[in-house]
Protein backbone atom coordinates (compact mmCIF):
# COMPACT_ATOMS: atom_id res chain seq x y z
CA UNK A 1 0.00 0.00 0.00
CA UNK A 2 2.84 2.32 0.87
CA UNK A 3 4.75 1.04 -2.51
CA UNK A 4 1.56 2.11 -4.59
CA UNK A 5 1.23 5.52 -2.17
CA UNK A 6 4.64 6.41 -3.41
CA UNK A 7 4.24 5.37 -7.14
CA UNK A 8 1.19 7.84 -7.02
CA UNK A 9 3.12 10.87 -5.82
CA UNK A 10 6.08 10.34 -8.32
CA UNK A 11 3.34 10.19 -11.34
CA UNK A 12 2.08 13.46 -10.06
CA UNK A 13 5.34 15.42 -9.74
CA UNK A 14 6.10 14.75 -12.90
CA UNK A 15 2.64 15.43 -14.82
CA UNK A 16 1.83 18.75 -13.32
CA UNK A 17 4.98 20.56 -14.36
CA UNK A 18 4.57 19.24 -18.12
CA UNK A 19 1.12 20.25 -18.65
CA UNK A 20 2.38 23.95 -17.23
CA UNK A 21 4.76 24.18 -19.51
CA UNK A 22 2.48 22.95 -22.57
CA UNK A 23 0.03 25.06 -21.42
CA UNK A 24 2.28 28.27 -20.92
CA UNK A 25 3.65 27.56 -24.87
CA UNK A 26 0.31 27.69 -25.88
CA UNK A 27 -0.75 30.90 -24.42
CA UNK A 28 2.57 32.55 -25.85
CA UNK A 29 1.70 30.72 -29.56
CA UNK A 30 -1.88 32.28 -29.37
CA UNK A 31 -0.81 35.55 -28.10
CA UNK A 32 2.27 35.96 -31.25
CA UNK A 33 -0.58 34.71 -33.54
CA UNK A 34 -2.70 37.76 -32.04
CA UNK A 35 0.39 40.27 -32.76
CA UNK A 36 0.78 39.06 -36.25
CA UNK A 37 -2.35 40.22 -37.16
CA UNK A 38 -2.61 43.71 -35.28
CA UNK A 39 0.63 44.48 -36.43
CA UNK A 40 0.36 48.72 -37.69
CA UNK A 41 1.44 48.80 -41.42
CA UNK A 42 3.56 51.48 -42.32
CA UNK A 43 1.68 54.45 -43.90
CA UNK A 44 3.04 57.22 -46.53
CA UNK A 45 2.42 60.50 -48.09
CA UNK A 46 3.05 62.76 -50.74
CA UNK A 47 4.92 66.34 -51.38
CA UNK A 48 3.16 68.67 -53.76
CA UNK A 49 5.51 71.51 -55.14
CA UNK A 50 3.81 74.55 -56.61
CA UNK A 51 6.51 76.05 -59.03
CA UNK A 52 6.01 80.09 -60.01
CA UNK A 53 8.75 80.59 -61.96
CA UNK A 54 9.17 80.70 -65.78
CA UNK A 55 11.18 77.56 -66.32
CA UNK A 56 10.96 74.06 -65.19
CA UNK A 57 12.60 72.88 -62.06
CA UNK A 58 14.17 69.62 -60.93
CA UNK A 59 13.16 68.21 -57.37
CA UNK A 60 15.38 66.14 -55.32
CA UNK A 61 14.05 64.38 -52.59
CA UNK A 62 16.72 62.65 -49.74
CA UNK A 63 18.86 62.77 -52.66
CA UNK A 64 17.05 61.18 -55.08
CA UNK A 65 16.09 62.76 -58.36
CA UNK A 66 11.76 62.57 -57.99
CA UNK A 67 10.93 64.55 -61.58
CA UNK A 68 9.93 67.45 -62.46
CA UNK A 69 7.60 70.37 -61.91
CA UNK A 70 6.87 72.39 -65.14
CA UNK A 71 6.98 76.37 -65.08
CA UNK A 72 3.87 78.13 -63.37
CA UNK A 73 2.46 74.04 -62.40
CA UNK A 74 2.25 71.66 -59.57
CA UNK A 75 3.15 68.26 -59.31
CA UNK A 76 3.19 65.57 -56.62
CA UNK A 77 5.99 63.31 -55.56
CA UNK A 78 5.89 60.04 -53.63
CA UNK A 79 4.42 57.96 -51.66
CA UNK A 80 7.42 58.62 -49.36
CA UNK A 81 7.23 56.69 -45.86
CA UNK A 82 6.05 59.11 -42.57
CA UNK A 83 8.55 61.02 -41.17
CA UNK A 84 11.24 63.73 -42.30
CA UNK A 85 12.71 64.32 -45.80
CA UNK A 86 15.10 66.60 -47.49
CA UNK A 87 13.85 68.47 -50.44
CA UNK A 88 15.37 70.40 -52.87
CA UNK A 89 14.88 72.35 -56.22
CA UNK A 90 16.50 73.56 -58.69
CA UNK A 91 16.93 74.51 -62.63
CA UNK A 92 19.01 72.60 -65.10
CA UNK A 93 19.98 73.18 -68.25
CA UNK A 94 22.18 70.89 -69.87
CA UNK A 95 22.27 72.75 -73.31
CA UNK A 96 23.16 75.62 -71.67
CA UNK A 97 25.57 74.16 -68.89
CA UNK A 98 23.52 76.33 -66.57
CA UNK A 99 22.15 75.28 -62.70
CA UNK A 100 20.92 76.88 -59.82
CA UNK A 101 19.15 75.62 -56.83
CA UNK A 102 16.65 78.02 -55.24
CA UNK A 103 15.30 75.67 -52.09
CA UNK A 104 16.54 73.16 -49.78
CA UNK A 105 14.53 72.22 -46.56
CA UNK A 106 13.27 69.55 -44.22
CA UNK A 107 9.62 68.52 -44.40
CA UNK A 108 7.31 66.25 -42.02
CA UNK A 109 5.48 63.82 -44.31
CA UNK A 110 2.33 62.54 -43.18
CA UNK A 111 -0.44 60.33 -44.12
CA UNK A 112 -3.04 62.36 -42.69
CA UNK A 113 -1.71 65.59 -43.65
CA UNK A 114 -1.02 66.61 -47.25
CA UNK A 115 2.32 68.39 -47.45
CA UNK A 116 3.06 71.76 -50.06
CA UNK A 117 5.87 73.45 -50.86
CA UNK A 118 5.69 76.89 -52.80
CA UNK A 119 8.81 77.34 -54.45
CA UNK A 120 10.02 80.75 -54.39
CA UNK A 121 9.60 83.42 -57.23
CA UNK A 122 13.03 83.81 -58.14
CA UNK A 123 15.05 87.13 -58.35
CA UNK A 124 17.01 85.86 -61.42
CA UNK A 125 17.47 85.63 -65.61
CA UNK A 126 18.84 84.09 -67.61
CA UNK A 127 20.99 86.61 -69.73
CA UNK A 128 21.97 85.64 -73.56
CA UNK A 129 24.34 86.82 -75.02
CA UNK A 130 25.47 87.47 -79.09
CA UNK A 131 28.70 89.09 -79.88
CA UNK A 132 28.88 90.16 -83.31
CA UNK A 133 32.31 91.85 -83.05
CA UNK A 134 35.68 90.10 -84.27
CA UNK A 135 37.43 90.05 -80.78
CA UNK A 136 35.79 87.86 -77.44
CA UNK A 137 34.63 89.67 -74.75
CA UNK A 138 34.44 89.63 -71.20
CA UNK A 139 31.48 89.35 -69.83
CA UNK A 140 31.26 90.87 -66.17
CA UNK A 141 27.89 91.52 -63.76
CA UNK A 142 28.01 93.90 -61.25
CA UNK A 143 31.77 94.47 -62.06
CA UNK A 144 32.70 91.11 -61.17
CA UNK A 145 33.95 88.67 -64.51
CA UNK A 146 31.54 85.76 -64.76
CA UNK A 147 31.99 84.77 -68.18
CA UNK A 148 33.23 85.17 -71.72
CA UNK A 149 31.98 85.06 -75.38
CA UNK A 150 34.18 84.32 -78.04
CA UNK A 151 34.55 86.78 -81.34
CA UNK A 152 31.05 86.18 -83.46
CA UNK A 153 30.04 83.94 -80.51
CA UNK A 154 27.13 83.41 -77.71
CA UNK A 155 27.15 82.25 -74.50
CA UNK A 156 24.34 82.30 -71.44
CA UNK A 157 24.44 82.71 -67.63
CA UNK A 158 22.51 83.44 -64.71
CA UNK A 159 22.67 86.98 -63.12
CA UNK A 160 20.44 88.74 -60.46
CA UNK A 161 17.15 90.68 -61.37
CA UNK A 162 18.73 94.50 -61.96
CA UNK A 163 22.26 93.65 -61.90
CA UNK A 164 24.67 95.38 -64.18
CA UNK A 165 25.97 93.50 -67.16
CA UNK A 166 29.13 94.88 -69.19
CA UNK A 167 30.59 93.66 -72.04
CA UNK A 168 34.63 94.33 -72.15
CA UNK A 169 36.96 94.33 -75.13
CA UNK A 170 40.56 93.35 -74.79
CA UNK A 171 41.56 97.07 -74.13
CA UNK A 172 39.58 96.82 -71.28
CA UNK A 173 37.20 99.34 -72.39
CA UNK A 174 33.20 98.68 -71.85
CA UNK A 175 31.49 97.84 -75.20
CA UNK A 176 28.31 97.43 -74.10
CA UNK A 177 26.01 98.04 -70.67
CA UNK A 178 22.69 96.58 -69.89
CA UNK A 179 20.45 96.39 -66.81
CA UNK A 180 18.75 93.05 -66.14
CA UNK A 181 15.46 93.38 -65.28
CA UNK A 182 14.05 89.92 -65.65
CA UNK A 183 12.56 87.68 -62.68
CA UNK A 184 11.78 84.03 -62.18
CA UNK A 185 14.04 82.63 -64.80
CA UNK A 186 12.68 84.98 -67.65
CA UNK A 187 15.02 84.94 -70.48
CA UNK A 188 16.94 88.61 -71.02
CA UNK A 189 19.19 88.97 -74.54
CA UNK A 190 21.59 91.16 -75.36
CA UNK A 191 23.22 91.25 -78.47
CA UNK A 192 26.40 93.48 -79.55
CA UNK A 193 25.98 95.01 -82.98
CA UNK A 194 29.76 97.42 -83.47
CA UNK A 195 29.18 100.84 -85.25
CA UNK A 196 30.16 100.71 -88.47
CA UNK A 197 32.83 102.69 -88.46
CA UNK A 198 35.83 103.36 -85.76
CA UNK A 199 38.30 106.36 -85.79
CA UNK A 200 42.04 105.99 -85.32
CA UNK A 201 44.45 108.81 -84.58
CA UNK A 202 47.76 108.60 -86.89
CA UNK A 203 50.42 110.94 -85.23
CA UNK A 204 53.55 112.18 -88.23
CA UNK A 205 56.56 112.88 -85.59
CA UNK A 206 59.13 113.61 -88.55
CA UNK A 207 59.44 116.75 -90.25
CA UNK A 208 58.28 115.57 -94.06
CA UNK A 209 55.35 115.79 -94.94
CA UNK A 210 53.10 112.43 -95.56
CA UNK A 211 50.25 110.59 -97.58
CA UNK A 212 48.05 108.43 -95.71
CA UNK A 213 46.64 105.23 -97.96
CA UNK A 214 44.68 102.39 -96.95
CA UNK A 215 45.26 98.58 -98.38
CA UNK A 216 43.43 99.31 -101.55
CA UNK A 217 45.89 102.32 -101.80
CA UNK A 218 43.05 104.51 -101.32
CA UNK A 219 44.46 107.96 -100.57
CA UNK A 220 43.17 108.91 -96.88
CA UNK A 221 44.53 111.96 -96.11
CA UNK A 222 48.10 113.95 -96.37
CA UNK A 223 50.12 114.46 -93.14
CA UNK A 224 52.08 117.68 -92.00
CA UNK A 225 55.01 117.52 -90.37
CA UNK A 226 54.70 117.12 -86.52
CA UNK A 227 51.31 116.64 -86.91
CA UNK A 228 48.57 114.18 -85.75
CA UNK A 229 45.63 113.10 -87.56
CA UNK A 230 41.98 111.76 -86.55
CA UNK A 231 40.89 109.15 -89.37
CA UNK A 232 37.48 107.75 -89.83
CA UNK A 233 37.84 104.12 -91.21
CA UNK A 234 35.28 100.89 -91.24
CA UNK A 235 35.29 99.05 -88.55
CA UNK A 236 37.34 95.35 -87.85
CA UNK A 237 40.68 94.85 -89.55
CA UNK A 238 42.36 97.36 -92.11
CA UNK A 239 45.72 97.83 -93.31
CA UNK A 240 47.34 101.42 -93.77
CA UNK A 241 50.38 102.49 -94.93
CA UNK A 242 52.81 106.02 -95.16
CA UNK A 243 54.23 107.02 -98.42
CA UNK A 244 56.68 109.90 -99.08
CA UNK A 245 57.09 111.03 -102.61
CA UNK A 246 55.88 108.02 -103.79
CA UNK A 247 57.25 105.08 -101.65
CA UNK A 248 56.18 103.53 -98.75
CA UNK A 249 58.14 103.95 -95.15
CA UNK A 250 55.79 102.36 -93.03
CA UNK A 251 52.55 100.31 -93.16
CA UNK A 252 50.55 98.46 -90.38
CA UNK A 253 47.65 96.17 -90.14
CA UNK A 254 45.20 96.64 -87.33
CA UNK A 255 42.11 96.11 -85.66
CA UNK A 256 40.09 99.29 -86.35
CA UNK A 257 37.89 99.31 -82.82
CA UNK A 258 34.62 101.41 -82.36
CA UNK A 259 34.47 100.95 -78.95
CA UNK A 260 38.08 102.91 -77.77
CA UNK A 261 40.36 105.79 -79.02
CA UNK A 262 43.14 104.48 -81.00
CA UNK A 263 47.00 105.94 -81.91
CA UNK A 264 49.36 105.05 -84.59
CA UNK A 265 52.70 105.79 -84.14
CA UNK A 266 54.38 106.04 -87.37
CA UNK A 267 58.16 105.17 -87.68
CA UNK A 268 59.69 105.64 -90.87
CA UNK A 269 61.38 101.96 -91.89
CA UNK A 270 63.94 103.32 -94.74
CA UNK A 271 65.96 106.84 -94.91
CA UNK A 272 63.85 110.03 -95.71
CA UNK A 273 65.51 111.91 -98.92
CA UNK A 274 67.89 114.69 -97.72
CA UNK A 275 66.21 117.39 -99.43
CA UNK A 276 62.35 117.65 -98.97
CA UNK A 277 59.69 120.79 -99.37
CA UNK A 278 58.74 121.42 -96.61
CA UNK A 279 55.44 122.66 -97.47
CA UNK A 280 56.86 126.85 -96.99
CA UNK A 281 59.78 126.64 -99.86
CA UNK A 282 62.31 125.69 -97.38
CA UNK A 283 64.35 122.47 -97.63
CA UNK A 284 66.09 120.69 -94.88
CA UNK A 285 67.19 116.97 -93.87
CA UNK A 286 64.60 114.94 -91.83
CA UNK A 287 65.36 114.54 -88.39
CA UNK A 288 65.00 110.23 -89.27
CA UNK A 289 68.19 111.53 -91.53
CA UNK A 290 70.04 112.90 -88.58
CA UNK A 291 69.85 110.01 -86.96
CA UNK A 292 70.76 108.11 -89.93
CA UNK A 293 73.93 110.35 -90.29
CA UNK A 294 75.17 109.81 -86.42
CA UNK A 295 74.91 106.49 -86.80
CA UNK A 296 71.78 105.65 -84.79
CA UNK A 297 70.12 102.60 -85.68
CA UNK A 298 66.35 103.29 -85.11
CA UNK A 299 64.32 99.95 -84.08
CA UNK A 300 62.24 98.33 -86.93
CA UNK A 301 59.12 97.46 -84.68
CA UNK A 302 55.89 98.96 -85.86
CA UNK A 303 54.42 100.61 -83.15
CA UNK A 304 50.28 100.76 -83.07
CA UNK A 305 49.23 101.35 -79.33
CA UNK A 306 45.63 102.46 -77.43
CA UNK A 307 44.53 105.48 -76.12
CA UNK A 308 46.50 106.41 -72.99
CA UNK A 309 43.56 106.76 -71.54
CA UNK A 310 43.23 102.83 -71.41
CA UNK A 311 45.92 102.13 -70.54
CA UNK A 312 46.40 99.33 -72.73
CA UNK A 313 48.82 98.62 -75.82
CA UNK A 314 48.12 96.99 -78.65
Amino acid sequence: MRRKLFALIALLAVALPASAFAGHRSHHNSADARGSHCERPVRSGYVTVDNPNRVTMQVIIDGRNMGSVRAGDTARFGPLDEGQHKVAAKYVCNKRSLTRRILKERVWVDARRPVRINLPYADLAIVEVSNEWIEGMDISVDGRTVDYVQANGRTAFIAPTYASVSLIEPAGTRAMTARIDGHGFSTESLTLIPPRHAKVLVRNPTRARLQLVDGNGRVLCDLAPNSSEQIRLRSGWTGLAVLFRGRTIDSTKLIASPFCNMNWNIEPQVALYEDYDDGRGRHASTHHETHQRRGYRRSSSRRVSWSSRWSSNW
